[in-house]
């Protein structure tokens, strides 16, 4: 039986519950502190596995009646019927089933992405969502950003022409500490869960999700993935894959090209360009959305800022969504296609090892970095190129055995 929640159009604050306030809980626990500033949430509940190591969280939580629980299940027990909307920012082999017990404990839930570890966890997520009359937002929180929202529209009033390529780079060396900080981070699976922890299905989701988005044919939803050709590589000690250079092909025949890495020497902020028939649109990571239309030399267009506190924003938009408003979010059947994607991806590639010859540690600012020396060119290179690296001769020197 489905425990009902005060539904649709709550009153003002929110009654929040959060799983975990250590490592990435810690984003959700400050982004609910400021919108409890403003009124508009309110802290009832929170999850703490680890209450020696969160002394000082844990007071401050009780100094304003927060009641604190070692369980999820027992905080979803004890606070159904007390508690609006759960914040779930654990790991990924968690977020299926801690998002079914909200449901069914009556909570609308924000998860952070990607929304699963397999398409058929979002399946079933989407099922108990549609079952019991309550909402389900996804992280992607990019996808929270109003400006995105007008991107898009823009795009569709045929601002730059038919959309015909995505162009999608991001280089964020990775040291060691990244892959130790959690016992699923760098897995395919994770206790028997499926995980497939990677640039593109963590860290650098939200570029992938934003291609998605901004390549779909209709105002709310995302571009299906019908054929991909990828080169997925490996220079870390893990069971995934830390670079990847791919080309996508939409069902509306969009090439979305994607080059990312966590292994490379240089950083390179995350860019994203779309290439119209008659105009280009560009977001970058510190400049924010630029578009273009006509001749480079006479180009006009319109220009948005970068996003900024984007996950205040997002928790302020699921606040008005819950209240009955329509700022934009990232809802559970948009983020399912970044899912379906991750899926065909990992059953239709292979990963590869790059030679350990190839492969330098660097010790930078008190911490390791495995780094692969020329790669971060090679990836900028194909980025500008709008090409994919392929298993040319140059790249077979590169790669050795296929594992995994």
């Amino acid at each position: 039986m489905i425990r009902r929640s005060r539904g649709t159009d709550l009153s003002l604050p929110i009654r929040v519950g959060l799983i975990g306030i250590s490592g990435y809980g810690r984003c959700h626990f400050e982004m609910i502190k400021a919108l409890e500033v403003e009124g508009l949430v309110s802290l009832v509940a929170a999850t703490v596995i680890n209450p020696d190591d969160e002394v000082e969280c844990c007071r401050e939580m009780r100094a304003t009646g927060c009641r604190i629980y070692e369980d999820y299940q027992m905080m979803l027990r004890c606070e159904s019927g007390r508690m609006d909307l759960c914040c779930i920012p654990t790991g990924i082999a968690w977020h299926c089933r801690m998002t079914l017990d909200a449901l069914e404990a009556g909570c609308h839930v924000l998860v952070e992405k990607p929304v699963a570890g397999s398409v058929e966890e979002a399946e079933a997520m989407r099922e108990a969502e549609i079952k019991s009359r309550l909402r389900v937002f996804v992280g992607f929180q990019n996808l929270f950003a109003d400006d995105l929202w007008r991107t898009k529209r823009l795009l569709l009033d045929g601002a730059i022409g038919t959309l015909q390529r995505v162009r999608v780079s991001a280089l964020w060396p990775r040291g060691l500490d990244y892959y130790d900080r959690a016992n699923w981070a760098g897995k395919l699976f994770h206790q028997g869960e499926p995980v497939f922890d990677s640039p593109v299905n963590n860290a650098m989701a939200h570029f992938i999700m934003m291609a998605l988005f901004w390549s779909g044919t209709n105002l709310d939803d995302a571009a299906p993935v019908r054929r991909i050709r990828s080169l997925l590589l490996r220079a870390q000690s893990i069971e995934s894959f830390d670079t990847c250079s791919m080309e996508l092909m939409t069902d509306r025949g969009v090439t979305i090209v994607v080059n990312m890495s966590h292994s490379t020497r240089e950083y390179s902020p995350a860019e994203v360009i779309l290439e119209g028939t008659e105009g280009v649109c560009v977001w970058g990571e510190k400049a924010g959305i630029r578009l273009e239309i006509g001749e480079p030399e006479r180009a006009e267009g319109f220009r948005f800022p970068a996003f900024g506190q984007t996950r205040t924003v997002m928790l302020r938009h699921v606040v008005n969504q819950l209240q009955g408003g329509k700022d934009p979010v990232c809802s559970l059947a948009l983020a399912k296609n970044h899912a379906e994607f991750v899926s065909e991806l990992h059953q239709s590639s292979a990963i590869r090892d790059i030679h350990s010859h190839l492969v330098l540690e660097e010790n930078r600012d008190g911490e390791t970095y495995r780094v692969v020396e020329g790669l971060g060119e090679a990836l900028l290179l194909a980025h500008r190129r709008g090409e994919f690296l392929e298993p040319e001769p140059w790249c077979e020197t590169l790669i050795s055995h296929v594992r995994g």
